[in-house]
């Protein structure tokens, strides 16, 4: 699939790798059990007061919790008005539960 295609596509899904960071790096006690995960994330890096927040969902084939610390997932944005094409790039974006950075994804 080519970019225009991605960007046409009405779900805005990408494949991304995701990488969780361990518990002793600051991440979850545990990897998540589920097929869908829903994160926040700040384009700004590293976040400030004015960073926008904006909720990254993905979409496990196989749960995290099988696949282990690096796996693969389609990531979307939660919003239809959110910056798609970040996910594009090919930076890093973090991932947040609260305060607390759990994982990135590219």
């Amino acid at each position: 699939m080519n970019v225009q295609q991605i960007i046409n596509n009405p779900n805005k899904a990408v494949a991304v790798n995701v990488h969780w960071l361990r518990p002793e790096e600051g991440g979850r006690r545990a990897l998540p059990n589920g097929g869908r995960y829903m994160a926040v994330t700040y384009l700004d890096q590293p976040p400030n007061a004015d960073s926008i927040a904006w909720t990254v969902v993905l979409d496990f084939t196989e749960y995290p919790a099988q696949q282990g610390y690096d796996c693969h997932a389609e990531a979307h944005f939660l919003s239809p008005n959110a910056p798609f094409e970040q996910l594009l790039k090919l930076r890093p974006i973090d991932l947040y539960e609260g305060h607390k950075k759990v994982a990135w994804i590219r």
